[in-house]
């Protein structure tokens, strides 16, 4: 519905044939079907596909998150298969010199959730620990290093999915909007998350039947939505 910065309409080839669209970093998107994964550039229409194949024993137990390691200049993915154990995930650096995923431990136990946010070389996502709590972890694509962020208590176990605002993170339901947005934002100083709620004008005149969901801003004022058929 809105676009600016650096927001552009994507179309995937159909013949590729991959599932749900993610975040996309720098201008490249990170697709995955089963255990393979493909770097496709919609500006272009190139795609990176001879890349080493996720180890993993169930396919559809995949999680993936694709990020920019600011440090070394490359491109990484972050994979997850929960059949593995809920401490080993996957990395791989795209454009290294060993072409390969390496498997890396995190100390605390958990099983991601949702998509990754990627901001500012950190990938953020939600996930669910060994006791069932729900946990936002960050992984620092320099370091490689896992850290659990707090969640504040009673928090709605519907927001779950992560959206950039006005460069912070952001948790509100994945839901259709109805022209009103609830969303948990949290202060990057302080750490503390505030409840935002706002009422958007005209919304049923302006989408009429159409179905959006409210995936982030661009700047300081515009909202930015994505139409249901583009999930």
């Amino acid at each position: 519905m809105s676009s600016g910065g650096d927001q552009q309409e994507m179309c995937i080839s159909p013949e590729l044939g991959y599932g749900r669209i993610a975040q996309p970093v720098r201008g490249l998107i990170c697709l995955r079907e089963k255990s393979k994964v493909v770097i496709y550039n919609p500006g272009t229409g190139k795609s990176l596909t001879y890349l080493p194949e996720i180890e993993a024993r169930k396919q559809a137990a995949i999680k993936k998150n694709f990020g920019y390691d600011e440090v070394t200049n490359v491109f990484k993915v972050l994979a997850f298969d929960k059949s593995q154990g809920a401490k080993v995930h996957q990395i791989l650096t795209i454009g290294s010199s060993e072409q390969s995923w390496r498997r890396i431990i995190c100390d605390h136990d958990h099983s991601p959730v949702t998509e990754g946010l990627y901001k500012d070389g950190v990938l953020y996502y939600k996930a669910r620990s060994h006791t069932d709590e729900s946990l936002l972890m960050s992984f620092n694509l320099s370091s490689e290093v896992f850290t659990v962020i707090e969640l504040p208590e009673g928090v709605d176990t519907r927001m779950k999915k992560l959206v950039n605002v006005k460069g912070g993170i952001a948790l509100v339901m994945d839901a259709p909007a109805n022209g009103s947005i609830q969303m948990m934002v949290r202060n990057e100083v302080s750490g503390k998350w505030d409840m935002v709620s706002f009422m958007i004008p005209q919304w049923k005149q302006t989408v009429e039947d159409m179905v959006f969901y409210f995936i982030g801003t661009v700047g300081t004022k515009k909202l930015v939505f994505m139409p249901a058929c583009a999930r």
